[in-house]
């Protein structure tokens, strides 16, 4: 009775955690679709085109400088690729600007009204449409960069985790503590690490590739502190 009682003691607690956390993801990634959102509507209304080739050409040049010229056109030409796949060949780049700007027909048609927004409404929408397309097409090409250290990343991801998950079964048949506090830190980390990463992806200026294995050193390290101090059981 005793051993029933607490198996169902246990399953009752977890799963109490797992709806807890799936209620915390569940906020937490409404909040990343919300910050995203807001950070592409500050971009299309704040940041000029001007500003936004410069990032582009100056990334290009760090890319080049930092990979070399082989590994940067290859990454270059993924993000191309990618937009022109996404956006270009579906058609959804051509619908949204006809969606704003109407065509030399539709202006002809409308009569008394052929001129209105020509020199102001219309040129403003078309110069925020290519904006919108520079942000998009640079985060693909970020994105690609980011493809290329994922190797690297999953070779380096397992020894971390090996060297956390031996340093936890020591910890089970010692008495040696488990810090919940650092437990809890390093998943915050995880978690703004992350975040920032897909906020990195749309940032109007130029990002060093070298970035990227530093964020992921990060997130290994973090990762390995949360299996080496989660909760002890036997």
């Amino acid at each position: 009775m005793w051993i029933t009682y607490q198996l169902q003691s246990r399953t009752t607690f977890w799963g109490w955690k797992m709806a807890e956390n799936a209620t915390v993801s569940q906020k937490s990634v409404k909040y990343l679709l919300w910050t995203l959102l807001a950070e592409l509507l500050l971009l299309l209304v704040l940041i000029p085109n001007h500003w936004l080739e410069k990032v582009v050409d100056k990334e290009n040049e760090m890319l080049q400088s930092e990979m070399g010229k082989s590994s940067a056109e290859w990454v270059m030409e993924k993000g191309e690729n990618w937009y022109d796949t996404l956006f270009v060949e579906t058609g959804i780049n051509y619908e949204v600007y006809r969606f704003f700007i109407p065509s030399q027909q539709e202006r002809a048609a409308s009569k008394g009204m052929e001129n209105l927004g020509a020199t102001s409404w219309f040129p403003w929408v078309e110069g925020r449409g290519n904006a919108l397309a520079t942000i998009l097409q640079q985060s693909l090409q970020r994105i690609a960069l980011l493809n290329t250290w994922m190797l690297f990343f999953i070779l380096m991801l397992i020894p971390f985790v090996w060297d956390g998950l031996m340093a936890w079964k020591i910890k089970q048949y010692s008495f040696r503590h488990a810090s919940t506090a650092t437990h809890s830190m390093a998943m915050t980390s995880i978690g703004v690490i992350t975040l920032g990463t897909l906020i990195g992806l749309f940032v109007p200026a130029p990002l060093p590739p070298v970035a990227i294995p530093i964020m992921m050193m990060l997130v290994m390290i973090s990762l390995n502190l949360v299996v080496r101090h989660a909760q002890k059981e036997i």
